[in-house]
């Protein structure tokens, strides 16, 4: 995320300019610097706390010649995001729970799994689902066409798996949240399966997956 994403996000909520959003995030950016100066320590309430930090001059080493380096004391600012953390770990909770859910759906036969699908890849898998049962070709839609999804997924995934495991901490983080489910044929044979997760209308949705 950039700071012009950020100014385009608060002018839309704020029904604010872009350049009165930009003027705010300036203004706020010129008080956090002025109170480390004045106080050492910036409090943002939930959001964390900025500190100044002073690192003590060392010795040190080049790393390609192994020479000897000083390396002079040092004035940094540390950011302590408790509170961000926390609320990340309870996004990933809500992600889990949600791809849990489409798998849940899988298993049970749910034609209401579309629910759990970005528009995008929802509207994917029900062109491909067309095509290959011999229909037209064009744009499907929820719920009218929600079998067709629900097949569609059920095939993708393999089709034949009795059920699944998604623990808790079988996520990984490049760029987006990944999660990693183990599945299960009637013959106990497993495999692993993979779902992208993302976010639309600030919720959470299976943008991909893949039957490895």
């Amino acid at each position: 995320m950039t700071l012009q994403e950020i100014v385009r996000d608060l002018a839309q909520h704020l029904r604010l300019t872009q350049k009165y959003a930009r003027e705010v995030f300036i203004r706020l950016e010129d008080k956090i610097t002025e109170g480390l100066f004045n106080d050492g320590t910036v409090r943002l309430g939930e959001l964390g706390l900025f500190e100044v930090k002073e690192r003590k001059a060392r010795t040190g080493r080049n790393p390609r010649t192994k020479a000897p380096v000083a390396i002079p004391r040092k004035i940094a600012v540390a950011f302590r995001a408790r509170a961000l953390e926390k609320r990340m770990m309870k996004e990933i909770d809500g992600a889990h729970r949600v791809a849990s859910s489409l798998l849940q759906d899988v298993l049970s036969n749910n034609e209401d799994l579309g629910r759990w699908l970005m528009a995008d890849t929802y509207h994917h898998l029900a062109h491909m689902a067309r095509l290959a049962s011999g229909g037209e070709t064009g744009w499907v839609w929820y719920p009218q066409d929600k079998e067709k999804v629900a097949e569609a997924v059920r095939q993708k995934l393999g089709g034949d798996f009795q059920r699944f495991e998604l623990a808790t901490d079988s996520w990984s983080w490049s760029n987006r949240l990944h999660f990693h489910a183990t599945l299960w044929s009637e013959t106990g044979a497993s495999r692993t399966a993979g779902l992208g997760m993302g976010r639309e209308d600030r919720e959470w949705k299976v943008s991909w997956f893949d039957n490895r």
